[in-house]
């Protein structure tokens, strides 16, 4: 009995280490997605959900204003995503004046991200990725994945995961040198 116990032990540990390593070979292959750095962005056109009356109903990469970009690319089932809201909105207030700030909700359904933007209070535009267009285009592969755009247009950065606010000021500072 005892050594049937500690087979049964060892046997969990080993799944538990192979497992391990299955999920960081996975993540070094797929590096969170996204489009390739230094490349230039495919073209967005998507509409924008909850606009206020008089703001506009789209959002589009021609709209930038040779601005650079940070594109957060979340859903509204996404804990991660929730918890980035607050240290992107308090970048978009440092920022937002010299950097554009936009979200792409990938929820299925546009009212869901209509809610995430009102829940979370996040300040700037919220698009709906309507057809999965964006998210093909730009191969999102994790949530929340973020895209950085130089002010030519070309994909300064990808990123992954839950940003610190240090992290999205180090973002904001390469972009606008």
């Amino acid at each position: 009995m005892v050594s049937s116990l500690n087979d049964s032990s060892y046997t969990r540990w080993v799944l538990i280490a192979l497992s391990g390593l299955v999920l960081v070979w996975q993540l070094k292959r797929c590096s969170g997605g996204g489009p390739s750095e230094g490349a230039e962005a495919p073209p967005i056109d998507l509409p924008i959900v909850a606009a206020a009356v008089g703001e506009p109903t789209r959002w589009s990469l021609v709209d930038r204003e040779q601005k650079p970009v940070l594109i957060e690319v979340f859903a509204s089932w996404c804990g991660t995503c929730r918890r980035a809201a607050p240290a992107l909105a308090r970048a978009h207030e440092k920022y937002g004046n010299d950097l554009q700030f936009v979200g792409v909700s990938v929820d299925d359904d546009p009212t869901l991200a209509a809610e995430a933007k009102q829940s979370w209070q996040i300040p700037y535009p919220v698009a709906h990725d309507d057809t999965g267009s964006f998210a093909r285009a730009y191969k999102i592969r994790v949530l929340p994945t973020f895209v950085l755009l130089d002010r030519q247009g070309r994909i300064a950065e990808v990123s992954a995961g839950l940003p610190s606010e240090r992290r999205v000021d180090e973002w904001a500072g390469s972009l606008l040198r």
